[in-house]
């Protein structure tokens, strides 16, 4: 039974002494939400051209919303600057086919059945 604790004080002994070669020890090896979350880190991992090159240069396209044509439909077809912007010729055109159109003859909110659940339920 010593020997048992003798080996297991051992192991503990060899591990603790090569804790830094543990896989994921050294932070650098964590990937770019380590690297490129601030300067200092990406300087200490070797990795700042990297971080400008794929991360920061376009920071805001990784946020919610960041990407405009992320946004749908609505800004899409907005305009004719934004229907090219985001690729969306094809499907503003389908869209504008398939709406159907408003008659002047009446008014806004005269029709019941638009009116939404609130009315119908």
């Amino acid at each position: 039974m010593a020997s048992l604790y003798v080996f297991v004080a051992v192991l503990c002994a060899a591990s603790l002494t090569n804790a830094a070669s543990l896989p994921g020890s050294n932070p650098c090896t964590w990937g770019p939400s380590y690297w490129c979350k601030s300067v200092s880190q990406a300087e200490e991992c070797n990795s700042v051209d990297f971080c400008v090159e794929k991360q920061w240069r376009n920071s805001t396209a990784g946020l919610l919303g960041g990407d405009k044509c992320t946004q749908g439909p609505a800004y899409w077809c907005s305009g004719e600057d934004t229907i090219s912007e985001c690729g969306a010729e094809e499907y503003c055109a389908r869209v504008a086919t398939a709406a159907p159109t408003s008659t002047a003859t009446e008014p806004l909110g005269q029709n019941k059945c638009t009116w939404g659940p609130a009315y119908w339920c």
